[in-house]
């Protein structure tokens, strides 16, 4: 059976430390792990994306570029549509 994970608020914007760390941990899953990303910010590079891809790990952008308030809310109602459909892309 696999187990699946949702991995909220990850991008690739500068390289830092969360992306590399999350990047190691899908790299090096049990093979019945699905590793999937939510992410707020678009990523920045395609190759990374397709990388990811490559590891059975989808990448979901949930963001919007709008005012400050309704973001949230975009947020929020991206982020149930992904978890409601899990095989929904969102950003490839």
């Amino acid at each position: 059976m696999t187990k699946r994970i949702l991995e909220v608020n990850v991008d690739d914007n500068g390289y830092s430390g969360v992306y590399s760390l999350i990047k190691r941990v899908i790299e090096n899953k049990p093979a019945n792990y699905q590793i999937d990303l939510a992410c707020l910010e678009p990523f920045e590079s395609q190759d990374n994306i397709s990388y990811l891809n490559q590891l059975g790990t989808q990448v979901y952008y949930i963001g919007y570029p709008g005012n400050k308030i309704r973001k949230q809310f975009k947020y929020y109602e991206n982020l149930q549509k992904v978890v409601k459909n899990g095989n929904r892309q969102l950003q490839e």
